[in-house]
């Protein structure tokens, strides 16, 4: 059963023509299936409002749809995002009379510049898609089906009378009905019980699969998004990430050290920090060493044995949210940021105005998580973070937006 992962960056509820509605949350799924081929459409549904959820759509993709109604900042941001990806595969949907050679010069030098130009015709489009899921599959099964697997989990839920099941895609190799995985970046395992495919039962899963696995020998409490799913002895963890960069040409200024940056791999999105830079002819070309350790959050990335290569990430405890005790794990994340640590408050006293009141609206936040919903919850701890950041990096236009953000979610839950 061939599967086409496919990114839609579109108006929200594009994909919805192409494909029946799946699992949602910030991303939705949708997915089209004729006799064994398969195609899973992508949508990032809280994006523009979270940059993760573009992240995770385009992170999953094997090809994209951009739909392109408006040549604004957030078509922009879409370009940087399928260039820093690599996502050399796509089709531009052009609407409201803006035509190619207006956009060509804006995409000039990036992966879009070789996108095909579809018609807005769903019908072609779904023939299109599975035509290439079924010239894919073949080649890839072929290079990977040997290799062990690893699937990055973007959802986990106790089913009655199954147990845990987690969904994802396998993101390499492949997968096999009874084998035991390993949970990075946790010391625990788990035995597949089943796997399911669009609904139907396998025995197998190859890199490109959209499966739900379910699992024995392990609780849902010890499951969340970002963990990795593997049978592939050469994913390891270990605590700091060194690659060569490429900075996009509309970066101004050469990387420092101590510059808070994000970073994404699979189903992660996090904040990161530069330890080290090395930089020898072209500044736009660095050697990065990168720690996901801000102010008590653990980090790993994944190594290959063989060649000592540094190819992704997975994070301890930072993924986690609110379920199974997890409010505490929030409220202990947001006291290592600011609540608890004298040095921080003495440095408090010589920062600059609204950094002070940032700090201030962040421990009334804090103050609000017993009253406040699981979704809310999640919002706030993501604009702590963001605040946080901002802070680190002197991003002021951007803290002053998350400042606004968490201040009209706190007066929301006041009102």
């Amino acid at each position: 059963m061939p599967n086409l992962n496919v990114a839609v960056i579109g108006p929200p509820g594009y994909a919805k023509e192409l494909g029946k509605p799946g699992t949602t949350s910030d991303v939705t799924f949708y997915n089209l299936k004729r006799g064994e081929t398969t195609v899973t459409f992508i949508e990032p549904a809280r994006y523009p409002e979270r940059l993760s959820s573009l992240f995770f759509a385009v992170s999953l993709a094997d090809t994209v749809i951009l739909v392109v109604d408006e040549i604004n900042a957030q078509f922009g941001e879409c370009v940087m995002m399928l260039q820093s990806a690599d996502k050399a595969k796509g089709r531009l949907v052009l609407r409201n009379y803006i035509a190619l050679d207006r956009i060509a010069p804006l995409v000039s030098g990036t992966v879009l510049e070789h996108y095909a130009v579809a018609t807005e015709d769903p019908a072609h489009l779904r023939e299109d898609l599975l035509k290439e899921a079924d010239r894919m599959a073949s080649r890839e099964r072929a290079l990977t089906a040997s290799r062990g697997g690893a699937v990055p989990v973007d959802h986990a839920y106790h089913v009655k009378g199954v147990g845990p099941v987690v969904l994802g895609c396998v993101a390499r190799g492949t997968i096999r009905k009874h084998e035991t995985l390993r949970i990075l970046p946790t010391e625990k395992q788990a035995q597949v019980r089943s796997i399911q495919k669009h609904d139907d039962d396998a025995d197998t899963a190859f890199v490109g699969d959209r499966v739900g696995i379910a699992l024995k020998n392990i609780e849902c409490g010890d499951l969340d998004r970002g963990y990795v799913l593997s049978s592939d002895p050469s994913l390891q963890c270990s605590g700091s990430i060194t690659a060569k960069a490429s900075l996009v040409k509309y970066w101004p200024a050469p990387i420092r050290e101590g510059m808070v940056l994000s970073i994404g791999h699979w189903m992660q999105f996090l904040p990161c920090r530069v330890t080290h830079v090395e930089t020898e002819s072209d500044w736009r070309m660095p050697t990065l060493t990168l720690a996901l350790d801000l102010n008590g959050m653990l980090h790993v990335s994944a190594q290959e044995k063989a060649t000592g290569l540094e190819k992704s990430i997975t994070i301890k405890n930072a993924v986690s949210r609110f379920e199974h005790g997890a409010l505490d794990t929030a409220k202990h994340r947001i006291n290592k940021l600011f609540g608890q640590n004298e040095a921080i408050r003495t440095v408090v006293k010589n920062e600059a105005p609204e950094i002070v009141e940032a700090r201030k609206l962040i421990a009334k936040a804090e103050a609000l998580f017993d009253i406040t919903s699981d979704e809310d919850k999640e919002d706030m701890i993501d604009l702590i973070e963001d605040i946080n950041s901002c802070i680190e990096a002197g991003l002021d236009a951007r803290l002053q937006e998350s400042v606004a953000k968490l201040a009209d979610i706190i007066y929301y839950l006041e009102s």
